[in-house]
This record gives structure tokens, C-alpha cells and sequence, in this order.
């Protein structure tokens, strides 16, 4: 089976959808396109839980045929403010 590239992921990855990113379950948040591209590039962002009231959006990419996070310095960070509030529960309620 070809890995897929980075168009094929983006049109079958939906806001929402669970990802692993490593050992990390992660839910999309945002996915990038040419019109509202990443301010550092990437496919999107993801959220994940790092404790029990903790979270964390970071940007994620398409290494080869996995999901990882850009090799970059970081710039996401905890995940606050209303928009990411139904993501929250998400990532609570657990995958189903």
C-alpha cells in the first residue's frame, strides 16, 4: 500500500477525527489549506490531554505515512479560551 500524501490526508481528515500522533491520542482542531495556510506550515492542529484539566494545540504534519509534530521549536501551547471547549469534552469523553 502507497503511503499517502499530504492532498489525500487532507481531503479524509475532517475537524474532529481522532488521530495518534506517536502514543498521544489527539483530536483535529483546525486543518490548514493555500487560502488559511499555518503560520509555520503543517496540515493542521491537534489538541491532547497531558493531565486531567490540561491540554495542549500544537501544530501537526504528515511524516511520510504517520502524523507527528513539525521539527520545530514547539509553538503551541495550552489550549484555552471557548473555541476549544467541545474539543475538550471530546478528548474526556474519550475515542468511541
Amino acid at each position: 500500500m502507497e503511503s499517502p500524501d499530504q492532498n489525500t490526508v487532507k481531503r479524509e481528515l475532517k475537524v474532529g477525527d481522532w488521530i495518534m500522533i506517536g502514543n498521544l491520542k489527539c483530536v483535529v482542531t483546525r486543518l490548514y489549506n493555500e487560502q488559511q495556510p499555518g503560520v509555520y506550515g503543517g496540515l493542521g492542529e491537534v489538541i491532547y490531554q497531558v493531565g486531567r484539566e490540561q491540554y495542549v494545540a500544537r501544530d501537526f504534519d504528515l511524516n511520510g505515512s504517520e502524523y507527528g509534530f513539525p521539527k520545530r521549536p514547539d509553538f503551541g501551547g495550552h489550549a484555552s479560551g471557548s473555541f476549544y471547549s467541545s474539543f475538550k469534552v471530546q478528548l474526556t469523553r474519550g475515542h468511541p
